[in-house]
Formats: structure tokens, sequence, C-alpha cells
């Protein structure tokens, strides 16, 4: 059978230990776990593919020895495929085989194969132990971990009807096998990489990494959230070391329109380096960078047995059914669509006032405000605003309550109303950005034709842009 990539003798190469595929059930040849997957891998590319026997995959079946060498016809087989789909499990670490294919396929693809690897993790195999190719990788976890701990393979000694998540997950690899293969065969350059799909016009999410007893809720809303158009980040798994996983990260959020992070009883292992864990490093870096956030928990999460209470109640969560959260997500990226459709970015400009201890707020703050390509100005204290505004050339005035004294926001405030009652029909919009902490006084002042927003609400920039640019477009 010919590929269907043209350039290669076969479409998929299949790499696993033949430990995985011992039939766990005497005499019964569905229990062997690895001819049961592929078998099902086939038909549900065929499906995705539009017809039967399109794409080729190829499967060594011979019982190796030890000492035996990796014979031609597979090292033939592995460099002559479009894609690589590697079992991962202590098997597959153990043989020198699979090591072997693994080299092949590199050295093919010149060192990098960028989208035609696909990892299928059978155990959850430590990310330090892996193969370095594979260590970025997201994979498809074909495991889930159980209430008493322990890692369960999906699919195990035998499929059945009810194993949902197991078939799910063969269908997503299909899925994304099936748009890899189609690319390689538009491209008609194979075996160069593919491009990663970073189209302007499809929005971004920055969907936060869970602990692992929310793996099966963070893969339904990534797999939601791709089959709905949404690009969904990050694409692979972040190093472990703080300071590389806060640049990986800070690079991709800059992609991203929002944050999603999913909450449940458990925490990851807080160091001295990460005080907060994995979770809390998340939600400081996409604070830091302005971006619009929203947490969920389920419904019936006991609040009272959450391992870390503060961290919880950091920033607001969201508190409905999965489903619900769902149709929330793209509701609110829905909403940034339609705001920023009102008029197109042009020469807003915003003055900010913040005192100096609230540099990090105001950072906070221009960081968002650069991704609606609004320019700004901050003064600090020494400023007066009656003395820079008279200029006329600010769309917009902003003051910044952080850790600042009340008092001094509030008169801030009564500035602010003073100009935009003297300016009349060419008045700035005014507006009043709440940041951390938490914990501070109220203001108890609310002007009308002011607007309040609030660093951890992700609708409240988003409402100020809008009116600044209706603004702009009136005559």
């Amino acid at each position: 059978m010919s590929a269907f990539v043209p350039g290669f003798e076969h479409d998929v190469f299949i790499s696993y230990a033949q430990v995985d595929n011992q039939a766990l059930i005497p005499g019964n040849l569905q229990s062997q776990w690895v001819d049961t997957f592929v078998n099902l891998l086939q038909a549900q590319l065929d499906m995705k593919l539009g017809r039967r026997g399109l794409a080729s995959i190829w499967k060594d079946d011979r019982q190796l020895r030890g000492n035996d060498p990796l014979s031609p016809d597979i090292e033939r087989a592995v460099q002559n495929s479009a894609a690589l789909v590697v079992i991962l499990s202590e098997g597959y670490l153990a043989s020198p085989w699979c090591q072997r294919e693994r080299e092949l396929f590199l050295t093919r693809a010149g060192g990098d194969p960028g989208e035609r690897l696909f990892i299928v993790d059978l155990g959850a195999v430590d990310l330090d132990r892996r193969p370095t190719a594979f260590r970025d990788r997201l994979g498809y976890a074909f495991h889930r971990r159980e209430s008493d701990g322990d890692i369960r393979t999906l699919g195990r000694p035998l499929p059945r009807d009810s194993d949902i998540d197991y078939y799910q997950r063969v269908d997503d690899l299909a899925r994304d096998l099936a748009d890899t293969l189609r690319a390689l065969k538009t491209a008609r350059d194979a075996p160069a990489p593919v491009a990663t799909d970073d189209t302007p016009d499809r929005p971004a999410v920055f969907l936060a990494e869970t602990t692992p007893d929310l793996d099966d809720l963070h893969d339904n809303l990534r797999r939601h959230l791709d089959q709905t158009g949404v690009r969904v980040l990050p694409g692979r798994v972040y190093p472990r070391d703080p300071d590389d996983f806060r640049a990986a990260m800070d690079a991709d959020l800059g992609h991203c329109r929002l944050f999603v992070q999913l909450l449940g009883p458990y925490v990851s292992r807080r160091t001295e380096n990460l005080p907060d864990g994995y979770e809390g490093l998340q939600l400081e870096r996409a604070a830091s960078a302005g971006l619009p956030i929203l947490r969920w928990h389920d419904p019936d999460l006991d609040t009272s047995r959450v391992r870390d209470p503060a961290f919880l109640a950091r920033l607001p969560v969201l508190v409905m059914g999965f489903e619900d959260f769902k149709r929330e997500i793209l509701q609110q990226l829905r909403r940034q669509q339609e705001d920023s459709a009102v008029a197109p970015a042009g020469d807003d400009f915003v003055l900010v006032s913040a005192q100096r201890l609230d540099t990090p707020v105001a950072d906070q703050l221009t960081r968002a405000l650069d991704r609606h390509a609004i320019g700004y100005e901050v003064v600090d204290e020494r400023h007066a605003l009656e003395d820079l505004v008279h200029e006329d050339i600010y769309s917009a005035l902003m003051v910044i309550y952080g850790q600042c004294p009340e008092d001094w926001v509030r008169e801030q405030i009564r500035r602010c109303r003073r100009i935009m009652l003297e300016l009349k029909t060419r008045a700035p919009v005014c507006a009043i950005y709440v940041g951390p902490p938490a914990d501070k006084e109220p203001l108890r002042i609310k002007p009308p034709r002011f607007h309040f927003l609030d660093a951890t609400d992700p609708d409240s920039l988003p409402g100020f842009v809008t009116a600044l640019r209706r603004q702009r477009s009136q005559p």
C-alpha cells in the first residue's frame, strides 16, 4: 500500500517495546494492547482522511532477541515514514531497538521532527527520565491516576465499551495525525517539519497545567477549545526549572487573549524556589502579563479539604458546571472580539497616574494596554494631572489604586472629575484601576461616567477599551 504523503513509503511508524504487546489474557489476541490500539487507530485515521486504507501504518511484528540487530527493513521503514508514534513506557525506555528507531527518525528529520512526532504515554514516565526529544511534548495520556495514587493504563487488559477516555484519546491522536499528514501532503516538500498554526485570526488561550487529578478535565477542555477553533497554549511541556518555566510561559502568554486555570483539592509540591507551586507561578505570570483570568472549580468541591485555601481564594473563582464553564470561555473570547471590532486601534493615548510603590501594578496595566494597541504615559505622585491635560493630547485619564493610600486615590479621582467637567464635549474617558493587594480599604467613591477596572475581572478592561474607541468614533 502506498503512503498518503508523497515522498514516503509509510505514513506512520509505530515504535513500541514488545513487552507492551504481550497477551494479558491467554489466547485472547485483543488483550495485546499495541495490536488492539493500532487496529483502532487505523480505523479512526481512515475515517478522518475519508477512505479506508488511505494512510499506511507500519508496525514490526517480529520477536527480536536481546542480541539481535535492528533489521534493514525496520531501518528503512522508520527512515521513510512521515510520522513517528511512540508507545512510551518503562519497556520503551529499556529497549535498545526503540532507541535506535528514535535516532534514525530524528536523523532523517534533521534533528527536529516538528509536528511529526507523537507520544502515546502508557504510564506517566517522569519528565526527567524521558528521552530529550520527548521532554517538550504534551503527548496523549493513555493512563489515569486512581484515588490510591496508582497509575492504570487505559484499555488494559481489554478496552471495554465504557472506556470512553481510551476511545477519546485514540480519536484525538487520529485527528492530529490526519491534520499533520494533510499538511505534509500539501507542502509536497516532506520531510520538512510542519509549521504550527499561529495564524493571527485564531484566538489563543493559555490553559494552565494542573495536578494529575484534573488531567481528564484538562484534556476535555483542550479538546473542546481546539475543536471550536481556539488555539490552546502551551503546546509543549515546559522545563521544570522555575526560571526556565517562567521564560517559556512568558513567551507563550504574549500570544494569548485569556488565561484559564482549573482548580481542585490538591496542589503541586511547594519548594523554596516555588513557594506557591507551579499553580501559583502560572497565576502570577498571567497577572503580570495583564491577561484576563478565568479560574474554575467544581460546585461539589469541598473547600474545607482544599490543601491550599489561600491560593484558592487569591483571585475570584467561577463555581459552576464544567460545561457552563466551557461556554463562558468562548463567550469571553467572543466579547473580546466584539469589543475590538467597535473601532480599530488608532491614536488612543492614556495618562496613567500611580504612586511609585504601585509601579508593578502600572506595569501590569500597561502590558494589557499594549495588547490593545493603546498608547500610554505613566506619571507618579510628583506630577499634577491639571498641569498635564491642558495640552489636550490624552484620550483617557486613569488612576491606579494598589498599595497607595486611599486618600491619595480619592483626591486623584476628584481631580479627574474636575477635568472631565471643565473639558465637557472633549472630556477624556476616566477610570480607576484597582490592583493588588486585595485587603485594602474600599474607596467608597464612584463618580458618574467613571470606569472602575478590577485587575482580577476579565471583562473590565475590554469594556474600558470599547468606551475609549466609541468616543473616538463619534463626530
